[in-house]
């Protein structure tokens, strides 16, 4: 089931998932699944860069990998991985094309 709170259905192309849309609806519906996705989702735009891994984003959402994997499927169709894959590719995109600063490296 999709909710049109926190996502709507992923567009054939990954690199056009409007990211502040999603951002910007937790306060939209308040019940825990759509929260829990929504806080996913700002955790990602937080630490896409050095952080791919689905239980990097639990951990801080306390919460068990699969109960988020449970949960964001339920609430978007799609595991939470495609959507730190979405993440990576937009900015990836953004850079190749000149639209972002390529950060330095430690």
């Amino acid at each position: 089931m999709h909710s049109p709170q926190c996502s709507a259905t992923l567009p054939p192309l990954l690199t056009t998932i409007n990211w502040d849309i999603l951002l910007g609806q937790s306060h939209a519906n308040r019940d825990r699944p759509n929260a829990l996705c929504c806080q996913f989702f700002r955790l990602v735009d937080s630490h896409f860069r050095q952080r791919h891994k689905v239980g990097f984003y639990a951990k801080q959402l306390f919460v068990s990998p699969d109960h988020l994997r449970q949960t964001c499927k339920a609430i978007t169709g799609y595991p939470p991985s495609l959507f730190i894959t979405s993440r990576l590719l937009i900015e990836s995109v953004q850079l190749l094309s000149g639209g972002g600063n390529i950060p330095n490296r430690p």
